[in-house]
């Protein structure tokens, strides 16, 4: 079984460009990393790693596994381009990569869970002339043969693919509420024919994230309004980002008053993993909570997490599910004086125990293989 293990620092998911989100993979207990030597394969129960290919191609920055795990999708910064990207595809018991993609400014991507499609998000130089700034869109890319297609314009850059691998879900950006928020529409977008399906209304910033229950029948946003498809939002429109539950199949929106910047669903769909502001001034971290479906109030607070600085836009930082019984998150510590610091990648159980540093094991491994 395949899960995303998202880890992002808040930055633009809408209108963010040539900057990957910090954001790691997962298949059968094994996470991709992408760091300085190359991409490796951790496993989080043995703590196994296992270099897959170097850094020849290029500076990596960015990596998932393929649906059935038996790839890398490793994505490096061009040689010859200040935000160019080129993507190869990897085998990871090892053999020669092959490129299935290169663009400029791109920011995101996904695997359609059939493993035949990417979704990439990607920032076009020009700019909208209603909007007034760069809008994404989303190209979809043949992985047997390369071939590419528009898909979409005016989306964010988050998108997630439905289990049928016939539709994506995106933010579909309608029009501009303040300098940093927008208004549009959570859709469906049948990648056969393009048509967009909205499902529900919604009022957005730059930081603002959505995810899609595994079935493919729930949506979970942390926003500032949501509603029906057509409501005027902008009466409602709060300050704090709240979570909002929506119904794929009727549209129906569910308002919590559960204040956060994130939620994401467990493998099984049961769970949401939740991100909120800890007690007092931060700016860099974030507590993350565990809670059922539904239960929102009854939450667990399980970790405090490293979120990163996102001066001037930044890709992202989220904790993440490794499997249905635990998470990922990172945490930051002076290493030399109280500035130089570094970031290490934890491991903990949904009830709060059994955390782990697992940062030294993978230094560790990685610098033995440069050896």
């Amino acid at each position: 079984m395949r899960r995303y293990l998202s880890l992002t620092v808040f930055g633009l998911l809408i209108l963010i460009a040539g900057c990957f989100p910090i954001e790691l993979d997962v298949s059968e207990g094994r996470v991709v990393i992408a760091r300085a030597e190359g991409f490796f394969t951790f496993q989080v129960a043995n703590g196994k790693l296992t270099k897959v290919i170097g850094n020849e191609l290029g500076e990596p920055v960015y990596a998932r596994f393929s649906p059935d795990g038996k790839e890398l999708l490793a994505i490096v910064k061009a040689k010859d381009g200040f935000q160019k990207f080129e993507f190869y595809t990897v085998p990871v018991a090892g053999g020669k990569p092959r490129k299935v993609f290169q663009g400029e400014k791109t920011a995101y991507v996904r695997y359609s869970p059939d493993g035949t499609q990417l979704a990439v998000s990607l920032v076009p130089s020009r700019e909208d002339p209603v909007l007034k700034t760069e809008v994404p869109e989303v190209q979809l890319v043949n992985v047997k043969d390369g071939k590419t297609k528009s898909l979409a314009q005016k989306v964010g850059v988050l998108t997630r693919w439905f289990p049928d691998s016939k539709r994506l879900l995106v933010f579909q950006i309608v029009s501009k509420v303040k300098d940093d928020r927008f208004a549009g529409n959570i859709a469906a977008i049948d990648i056969s024919s393009g048509k967009i399906t909205p499902i529900c209304s919604a009022v957005a910033d730059k930081s603002f994230y959505f995810d899609l229950s595994p079935d493919g029948k729930t949506v979970i946003i942390a926003g500032h309004a949501a509603g029906k498809v057509g409501t005027d939002l902008s009466q409602k429109e709060a300050f704090d980002k709240k979570l909002f539950q929506i119904s794929v199949a009727t549209g129906e929106v569910k308002e919590t008053n559960k204040k956060a910047e994130f939620a994401i669903f467990s493998p099984d769909g049961k769970r949401l993993a939740i991100g909120t502001e800890p007690e007092g001034f931060t700016l860099d971290r974030v507590n993350v909570e565990i809670c059922e479906l539904g239960k929102l109030d009854e939450s667990l607070l399980v970790a405090e997490s490293y979120k990163g600085l996102a001066l001037g836009g930044g890709g992202g930082m989220f904790p993440g599910w490794i499997d249905n019984e635990s998470l990922y998150y990172f945490d930051q510590k002076a290493v030399y004086g109280t500035e130089a610091k570094s970031v290490s990648l934890f491991v903990v159980k949904t009830d709060g125990k059994k955390r782990k540093n697992v940062q030294p094991v993978i230094d560790l491994a990685a610098n033995a293989e440069e050896q």
